[in-house]
C-alpha cells in the first residue's frame, strides 16, 4: 500500500468478559443493562423461539427473511436467485455457516441471524425479520446480539458496519474501516494530505453525531491517518 488509508465508517466490536454474558451486562452502565433486561423480558413474553440450525438446512427461510426484511426498506427483490446464492454458500461453508431462526410456537418463522464462528469470536453477518409479524420486543436485538452474547465461550462479537449508536449502546467499541489501494498506480497517489483531511472531518462528524458514539471510537486506531 503507497498511499494513505482511506476511512470508510466504523466497524463495530463487542467484547464479552472471560464470565460471559452476566458478565458482559455488568460491563455496562447501570441504565444499559436495565434497558437489555427490559428487551430480553419483553422478548420471552412475546413467547417466541430460537432455533440453531446451519445455512444449509435453513436457507430457503433466510432468503424469505431477508426478503421481507427488504421489502420493509423500500427495496423490492426476486427471492428465487437470492435463495440459491444463500444455498450455494451453505454447501461451501458447511456446519461453519450457523443460523438462528426466530418463531412462535408452531407458526413459521419470523426472523433469522446468520452468523459465523471462528475460535472465540462470532461474526455476524446477515438478518432479517418479517416486520409485519412482530409484535415490537426488541426482536433484531435478541435475535443477533444477546443471542450472539449467550453462546459459550465466545469472547467478541464482530457487529460489522452502521448504526453505529444502536451498536455502541450494546456496548460496541468502534473501529475505523479502511480502504486500502494495492494497485501500483492508485489515482490516491499524491493526495495523502487530502485523504487524512477526508478522515479527520469523518472522524470529527463521528464525535460529533452523538455523546454515546463519540465514547465509543477508539481514537488511537484512528490516529496514525487522520
Amino acid at each position: 500500500v503507497r498511499t494513505a488509508p482511506v476511512a470508510l465508517t466504523t466497524d463495530a466490536w463487542i467484547e464479552i468478559p472471560p464470565g460471559g454474558y452476566p458478565a458482559w451486562l455488568e460491563s455496562l452502565s447501570a441504565r444499559r443493562a436495565r434497558s437489555i433486561r427490559s428487551e430480553i423480558r419483553k422478548f420471552e413474553k412475546a413467547g417466541y423461539e430460537l432455533e440453531h440450525r446451519t445455512l444449509a438446512e435453513s436457507w430457503q427461510d433466510v432468503a424469505r427473511l431477508l426478503a421481507r426484511s427488504l421489502l420493509r426498506y423500500g427495496r423490492t427483490v426476486d427471492v428465487a436467485p437470492m435463495a440459491d446464492s444463500f444455498r450455494k454458500q451453505g454447501e461451501l461453508a458447511g456446519s461453519r455457516a450457523e443460523v438462528v431462526l426466530c418463531s412462535r410456537p408452531g407458526e413459521p418463522p419470523v426472523g433469522f441471524c446468520l452468523y459465523y464462528r471462528c475460535g472465540d469470536t462470532v461474526y455476524l453477518r446477515a438478518h432479517g425479520l418479517d416486520h409485519d409479524q412482530l409484535v415490537s420486543a426488541a426482536e433484531y436485538f435478541n435475535l443477533t446480539y444477546y443471542m450472539a452474547a449467550r453462546l459459550p465461550g465466545v469472547r467478541w462479537l464482530h457487529a460489522g458496519a452502521g448504526t453505529a449508536e444502536g451498536k455502541a449502546l450494546r456496548g460496541a467499541t468502534l473501529r475505523p474501516l479502511w480502504l486500502l489501494d494495492l494497485s501500483e498506480d492508485s489515482p490516491l497517489a499524491g493526495y495523502d494530505e487530502e485523504i487524512r483531511e477526508h478522515n479527520r472531518a469523518l472522524l470529527a462528524r463521528l464525535r460529533d453525531s452523538s455523546p454515546v458514539v463519540s465514547g465509543a471510537l477508539e481514537g488511537e486506531l484512528w490516529g496514525p491517518y487522520c
